[in-house]
């Protein structure tokens, strides 16, 4: 397998606080994870591999070498700083200190790892973006599962999701959600443009057209009419789950600590109160509910420039006196 990052000065390139007379050896492997766990899946082994050989002079091919660099340095940090203070021998486990060398506390481990995920996240969330706005450049990307996977929901990056609910551009917590908005897209979109119309409308989205030829306008207020109401109500699917974390010891909760202070030298965290994420996730379902009455009403102002879609009868629910509802008041 080919390698994005060959020496200790790019991994300083992309990630100040590695030292410029670190061993590139010692952070092989952690390379390997970075590729095997983030990278590759992203983007499929081919992908990888053409951009590692790239050796050209094409300026859109060293932009995407560059941001891939960043992503998966910034990968190799969060794996490393849980091994760089600690040695295993045949002696056992300890840590290296020296005069001018002091080890760093586990709040500063913890605040770089947490950083350096967020960075790798983001960059390779740019990364990704930039293959997608150069297709006809990187061709094998175009044709492979990893391109349709990319763009696979309605709401395709960070900007645009945080557009329609403030996630504070976070990319890592933007990928978290993805399968929670994929069973959102299913639960309340999907019916809401039936099932012709969403097949359309997926396609264009994949291959960056325009749904039944519709102005670019039009399909910009058909997506934001759409995120309106699938950002909110993502969020609400999503609540439930992220206060809980599933491993093979069972189900705990996310995060134990006593309100954010700090106990010795590390800093602790404690869940939302489940009151307040109640109230939260009623107000997510609220909005994205509201917004999801819009889009019906927006899909049949526009029913003429959508061709499979059918015209919803949106108002009936609401009449009183009505033969169809039964809905009576004497």
């Amino acid at each position: 397998m080919a390698n994005l990052i060959t020496t200790t000065a790019q991994l300083k390139q992309f990630q100040s606080a590695f030292q410029w007379n670190a061993n590139f050896a010692s952070f092989v492997s952690f390379e390997l994870d970075a590729q095997i766990l983030y990278l590759v899946p992203a983007i499929g082994q081919t992908t990888y591999n053409l951009l590692a050989n790239y050796n050209g002079t094409n300026a859109t091919w060293l932009n995407a070498v560059q941001l891939f660099q960043k992503a998966e340095v910034n990968f190799i940090a969060t794996a490393w700083v849980n091994y760089g203070s600690v040695q295993i021998s045949e002696m056992g486990i300890h840590v290296l200190q020296d005069d001018k060398r002091k080890i760093a506390s586990d709040k500063k481990v913890s605040a770089l790892r947490k950083q350096a995920m967020i960075d790798a996240w983001t960059a390779l969330e740019m990364a990704i973006n930039y293959l997608e706005n150069n297709l006809s450049v990187f061709t094998d990307y175009a044709a492979s599962p990893q391109h349709a996977q990319n763009r696979s929901h309605f709401i395709n990056t960070t900007v645009d999701f945080n557009g329609y609910f403030f996630i504070n551009y976070n990319a890592q917590l933007f990928n978290a959600i993805g399968a929670v908005m994929t069973n959102a897209e299913k639960q309340y979109i999907e019916p809401a443009l039936g099932p012709a119309f969403t097949a359309a409308l997926r396609t264009a989205i994949l291959n960056g057209t325009y749904v039944y030829s519709v102005s670019a306008s039009l399909q910009k207020q058909l997506i934001d009419a759409i995120g309106a109401a699938l950002a909110p109500l993502t969020i609400a699917e999503a609540i439930p789950f992220q206060m809980l974390e599933i491993d093979a010891d069972g189900v705990v909760t996310n995060s134990v600590g006593n309100g954010g202070q700090s106990a010795g030298n590390t800093e602790l965290q404690q869940p939302a109160d489940a009151k307040k994420l109640q109230k939260l996730m009623n107000a997510c379902v609220m909005r994205g509910n509201d917004n999801l009455a819009r889009l019906r009403q927006f899909l049949n102002t526009n029913a003429s420039s959508f061709t499979d879609y059918a015209t919803v009868d949106t108002q009936s629910s609401a009449k009183i006196n009505n033969v169809e509802r039964g809905n009576y008041f004497l």
